[in-house]
């Protein structure tokens, strides 16, 4: 199983993952601000789903 985090937040989420001790589990990290754009913006979704491997569903 592959899992990644879309996010709408302003920042990198990596390091309070980190911090919890989750971030292991996580493969791919997309966040708004690095694409300009926000969320339900099918953008976001298609990369996260390109660097998982998955197919767009």
């Amino acid at each position: 199983m592959v899992l990644g985090v879309v996010s709408d937040v302003g920042w990198d989420l990596r390091a309070t993952f980190a911090h919890h001790g989750l971030d292991h589990y996580f493969s791919s990290w997309v966040h708004s601000y690095a694409h300009d754009t926000e969320k339900p913006d099918p953008l976001l979704f298609q990369h996260a789903c390109r660097e998982l491997g998955v197919a767009q569903e």
